[in-house]
């Protein structure tokens, strides 16, 4: 889809997965690495254990499909190498501090003269202004700060982060969409735009109906643990994953005509596991009210249905809820993932080798299949200035001698 487009790729951990997504559309993505590499290659786990920044996982996961190329940018000379850089590309990435670019002199009003068309897509903590732009944060603080901690956790317990960094996987993805729709106006217009995305902002639009809830009821969302609700507070909710043989699986306690469509059949089918049910086998859940749930009905039922999936795997109760249609599902963990018989179906794997390590790594390819365009095969990750010569003599005219002399000085 974006054959043709050139970005340049100034941004750190915060947004690599921007520059991800738009290579894995077609874009010819280059990575701009300060000389010695980008600290990103120093975040493991590394390949057999050894650190090493040409073997780290997490370089590998979003620097897959880039081009690499090393630049110091707070020299005079490879501010105007970027410069001319700018010249022949579409789209700049950067996740700098606000003011940081500006300072020399290559911000947004800066670069647009040299190129009207460009799109410069800045992503920082809270954005380019106001009065916390030039507050530094990791991602706990803007989980916090978004929202999102808030309502994670045990009804009784306090604010929880999730175990794995989102707030700028977040950041950067809607930072991906506002990319998009600027170079759709530019198609209109000619004119290029400065997309600012703030990381908070892309952390408190996750929280979906936890604003409408206060706004429209003036109630806060709280934390409900693996509890699960359709009602807004006081209502707590009820309990919806369970432990089986082999992990989790997911199940909704609810009542309603919910439960009386897929009740009845769970129900059957603990009885010919040899459960007793007399104790739910009349229940006419369609009376039921999901908020007057009887507290020792419910206690009842989760007990049941506790035993019965402790006797079961997670792919024995799936196929099982499956055919008989009941509202069941595993909790897949990574293992599962790299197994599914779906995923694998759709060709969601992709074998890449690598050279430096000398066998191939298996890659998720891009979530989404666009029947009329055809998804590029993407270069493995980029070793640190992997293609120095490439880009700097094809694109700005430079001569092998120059580079030479451009290294010893320290500019690339």
């Amino acid at each position: 889809m974006l054959e043709g487009y050139r970005v340049l790729d100034l941004s750190n951990e915060k947004g690599y997965l921007c520059g991800k997504i738009l290579s894995d559309l077609g874009a010819e993505v280059i990575k701009i690495e300060p000389p010695g590499g980008d600290f990103g290659r120093n975040i493991g786990p590394f390949a057999n254990d050894i650190p090493d920044p040409d073997k780290s996982f997490y370089w590998f996961a979003y620097n897959l499909g880039k081009k690499s190329i090393t630049l110091n940018i707070e020299s005079e000379d490879g501010r105007e190498i970027l410069r001319k850089l700018v010249k022949v590309s579409d789209f700049i990435i950067e996740s700098y501090y606000p003011g940081y670019l500006d300072s020399l002199s290559l911000g947004y009003s800066e670069i647009s003269r040299i190129n009207p068309g460009i799109i410069m897509v800045s992503i920082s903590p809270f954005g380019q202004n106001g009065p916390y732009k030039d507050n530094k944060a990791p991602d706990i603080v803007l989980m916090a700060m978004g929202g999102s901690m808030y309502i994670n956790g045990e009804p009784e317990g306090r604010p929880l982060n999730f175990s794995f960094p989102m707030a700028y996987l977040h950041a950067a993805s809607e930072a991906t969409v506002g990319a998009l729709i600027a170079s759709y106006y530019r198609g209109i217009t000619g004119e290029g735009q400065h997309v600012d995305q703030s990381a908070q902002q892309s952390v408190a639009v996750t929280l979906h109906n936890a604003v409408e809830t206060w706004d429209i009821a003036k109630k806060k969302i709280k934390r409900n643990g693996n509890l699960w609700s359709v009602r807004p507070p006081p209502y707590v909710g009820t309990k919806v994953l369970f432990t089986c043989k082999d992990g989790y699986v997911t199940f909704p306690i609810i009542a309603g005509l919910v439960a009386a469509r897929f009740y009845p059949p769970l129900i059957e089918w603990m009885k010919t596991d040899g459960f007793c049910v007399d104790a739910v086998s009349n229940v006419k859940w369609d009376e039921i009210d999901e908020a007057n749930f009887p507290k020792d009905l419910q206690e009842q039922f989760v007990g049941l249905l506790q035993q019965f999936f402790t006797r079961h795997t997670k792919q024995e109760l799936y196929e099982g809820a499956a055919q008989r249609q009941i509202l069941l599902y595993p909790v897949s963990s990574v293992q599962d993932i790299w197994e599914d018989s779906q995923l694998k179906f759709r060709d969601f794997w992709e074998n890449i080798y690598h050279p430096e390590l000398e066998t191939v790594v298996s890659y998720p390819r891009p979530c989404a299949k666009i029947l009329e365009s055809e998804v590029p095969e993407r270069s493995n990750p980029p070793t640190i200035g992997q293609n120095n010569q490439e880009v700097y003599e094809k694109l700005i005219g430079l001569s092998p001698e120059d580079l030479i002399i451009l290294k010893q000085a320290g500019v690339i």
